[in-house]
């Protein structure tokens, strides 16, 4: 199932791609390069500066208010995968959030 991981946004190397920085469960960040198609915000950053937005994600599992999720590009530390809490994530049907 397809769901939105909250994010911070910065610009990329490339105009197609938007660097992209996540939040675990358990509280470490992680950082990659996304393409823009990929991305969901309000605004898109500009200079130095970081804006809010979602990353689409695919949920591969739950554990309570738990999810490991897929991330459409490997992480710099630390592959494609993440454990993140319900409350991150947009999309999720509300059966899957309780």
């Amino acid at each position: 199932m397809e769901a939105w991981l909250r994010c911070t946004l910065l610009l990329g190397q490339f105009n197609w791609e938007l660097a992209v920085v996540v939040r675990t469960s358990e509280g470490k960040t992680f950082s990659l390069f996304a393409q823009k198609e990929d991305l969901r915000c309000e605004e898109l950053p500009v200079g130095e500066g970081a804006v809010k937005g979602w990353i689409q994600v695919m949920v591969v599992q739950q554990d309570g208010d738990l999810f490991l999720v897929r991330l459409p590009q490997s992480t710099l530390e630390n592959g494609q995968y993440l454990t993140v809490s319900a409350d991150h994530l947009d999309g999720l049907p509300a059966a899957e959030q309780e």
